[in-house]
């Protein structure tokens, strides 16, 4: 794998992971920062990924966690997440990779997904 760093998105990378979403073929508003935010005030809480390739973003995903009510568990969703280039296989690997450490380490028990996939690449 090329040189992949991926990390938690904080305050201080809104600019550069909004930028990345709204620069990529493959972004779209409900994986932009202000959609998590607004996700927040309906009980999501907005978890962000950024994958860099050599210090340059090359991916990222907005995944909403929601508690499971009266158990320790919780739920991840990710609208019309990740974004990437389409065919950049390692950063897809690499969000993913994070996904799955994220999700153990908030004891997410599945994650619920909807990329932006047009009807035209159904088989």
């Amino acid at each position: 794998m090329t040189d992949f760093t991926v990390r938690l998105a904080g305050p201080e990378d809104q600019e550069t992971y909004d930028g990345f979403i709204a620069g990529n073929i493959k972004g779209h508003f409900c994986q932009s920062w202000a959609w998590g935010d607004l996700k927040a005030t309906t009980g999501w809480e907005p978890l962000r990924l950024l994958a860099f390739r050599k210090d340059q973003p090359a991916g990222a995903l907005g995944v909403l966690k929601r508690r499971i009510p009266k158990t320790p568990f919780s739920i991840f969703y990710a609208p019309r997440g990740p974004v990437a280039d389409p065919g950049d296989t390692e950063a897809m690997d690499a969000l993913w990779e994070a996904c799955r450490k994220l999700a153990g380490t908030h004891r997410a028990i599945m994650l619920e997904i909807d990329p932006d996939i047009p009807e035209s690449n159904r088989e």
